[in-house]
């Protein structure tokens, strides 16, 4: 099996190209979308206060001369959702096509790359590593991802990528006016090699989580410091000792900010609610002239996602 990509990468300089390219659109569009959106008030003045117009629309032109504020709100609308919107997606979406793939492919075997790609929403749903409950369903959350990856890592299979679950609708939390981010960050599944009986789940204990109903955990350990500083819910607290055990419970000592984990029978879950997505582009031109320093900064991030994953399954067992 070879290793497979999405699209096919751009050189350095077809690179640096293209990014200038949108930069350039990017730039043009702003200032004219914020004329024509802001132009709608003279407009309509002008529209309604003319005497020509009198009381009633008496001809096509009439009725066209109307519609103008409309047309113009509607043209500086789009072109500020290109340049705000489109034209830095793109940005980020070109570069990441063209640079992640080989980055990738040095730390993982049996490569597949999407950067529009995500992880399932099921997968997110049924883990249930957002908040006790499910916000997914109790809010309908909607969910985006990208920098979706498959491939082998010391022969373990891994399933990686973004995601960023947000609810559209801010009436239903009191107290909100505008969306609101439930998760935002990296999320990773991997086979861990561990005897793992029933499902567990670990939260940090964060800001996020102020109310102390939802940080209840049913399983303690006799490690205050991690009682204190993680949350744990196990399906059988039971057996949930028998995955908790002191050298495990060090190994999740060493991650920080704003984790989350689930482990079940031949699989794990980890997240980081970091508010900001993996390998993060600008496409300001300090950054574009300088691709291996970029290139460095990916390879860093990657670094991390592998630390992540040999830190869980050092010694293969619990």
């Amino acid at each position: 099996m070879n290793n497979t990509y999405i699209k096919k990468p751009l050189s350095d300089d077809e690179l640096r190209e293209k990014v200038a390219l949108l930069r350039k659109v990017q730039k043009v569009t702003r200032p004219i979308g914020w004329i024509l959106f802001c132009s709608i008030f003279v407009l309509t003045f002008l529209c309604c206060w003319n005497p020509f117009w009198g009381n009633q629309l008496q001809t096509g032109i009439d009725i066209f001369v109307f519609f103008i504020p409309i047309i113009s709100f509607a043209i500086g609308y789009t072109l500020l959702h290109v340049s705000y919107g489109r034209c830095p997606n793109k940005i980020w979406a070109v570069v990441a096509d063209s640079l992640l793939p080989d980055l990738l492919r040095e730390k993982f075997t049996y490569l597949t790359y999407d950067s529009k790609g995500s992880v399932d929403r099921k997968l997110v749903d049924y883990v249930d590593m957002v908040d006790k409950g499910g916000l997914l369903r109790v809010f309908a959350a909607a969910f985006k991802g990208r920098n979706h990856f498959l491939g082998l890592y010391k022969g373990r299979k891994v399933e990686f990528s973004d995601i960023w679950i947000y609810n559209t609708n801010p009436s239903h939390l009191p107290g909100a006016g505008s969306p609101a981010t439930f998760f935002k960050g990296p999320w990773m599944t991997f086979d861990h090699g561990m005897y793992v009986p029933t499902r567990i789940r670990i939260r940090e204990r964060t800001r996020d989580f102020a109310d102390a109903k939802k940080t209840i955990s049913n399983v303690i350990t006799p490690d205050a410091e991690f009682n204190a500083r993680f949350q744990v819910v196990a399906d059988n607290p039971h057996l949930a000792y028998l995955i908790l055990t002191p050298q495990f419970i060090k190994r999740v000592m060493k991650f920080g900010g704003n984790v989350r984990m689930c482990f079940e029978p031949g699989r794990a879950h980890i997240a980081f609610n970091t508010d900001r997505y993996t390998f993060e582009v600008t496409g300001e031109e300090w950054e574009m002239a300088d691709l291996n320093r970029l290139r460095k900064r990916f390879r860093q991030e990657i670094q991390h996602i592998t630390e992540v994953i040999d830190i869980i399954c050092e010694g293969d067992r619990i």
